[in-house]
């Protein structure tokens, strides 16, 4: 094994057959480098497991040596200055001007923290809300059954029992069960809004590690 070198990224890369055997007919990425010198080569990019990453032009390439004249990319710096404190871990991708688009967050006290070109967002918290807008809704819907139950019940009293009589008093029992269904409703209503809006933020968060994916 020779000495490790520092070259820098062209920005180019291609995918095609890896030309060590012990890869067999695998696809892997090269990417085009350049010495201190100034020339350029083409080598091979070698990625961890789990992992599909390409440096950007002008990032660090670290460079091993390997039998005669076999040279293999092992790692990259993008230069951008490290932020997480101690314990934490962060995915991101990154411009070609060394900014930071999509990330993802690994904290120390357990969350996972999202951020794309919208913002910033706790995803646990999103789907904490989402479910506390679900349980609301399952109640706000109950009352709305119990208030329909209610005019079922004057309805079918006032049907059953027809007559001059208590006719004015049972109009009233069926009138007076309308806006209890109505305020049921409109609880319905707001539930159902929450849980949209906490749906959204809970698809938002999502979608931005799908767009990581590949």
């Amino acid at each position: 094994m020779g000495e490790l070198r520092i070259a820098k990224a062209t920005g180019q890369q291609q995918i095609k057959a890896a030309v060590n055997s012990a890869q067999g007919s695998a696809q892997v990425r090269y990417i085009q480098i350049q010495g201190a010198g100034g020339g350029t080569r083409e080598i091979q990019l070698i990625q961890a497991a789990g992992e599909d990453w390409c440096p950007q032009q002008n990032d660090r390439v670290f460079v091993m040596e390997s039998g005669v004249a076999k040279f293999y990319a092992v790692a990259s710096s993008d230069l951008i200055t490290p932020a997480v404190s101690a314990g934490e871990r962060e995915t991101y991708s990154y411009d070609a001007n060394g900014q930071k688009k999509a990330r993802h967050k690994l904290k120390a006290n357990g969350k996972h923290y999202i951020q794309s070109e919208t913002g910033s967002t706790d995803l646990l918290t999103q789907l904490q809300d989402f479910i506390s807008a679900t349980d609301d809704l399952k109640t706000a819907t109950n009352d709305l059954k119990t208030a329909v139950n209610n005019l079922v019940t004057a309805l079918t009293t006032f049907t059953t029992g027809l007559n001059p009589v208590t006719l004015t008093a049972q109009a009233a029992t069926a009138a007076g069960a309308m806006p209890a269904i109505a305020a049921s409703l409109a609880a319905v209503g707001a539930s159902l809004s929450a849980v949209g809006t906490n749906l959204s933020n809970v698809d938002t968060g999502m979608q931005s590690l799908l767009d990581n994916a590949p």
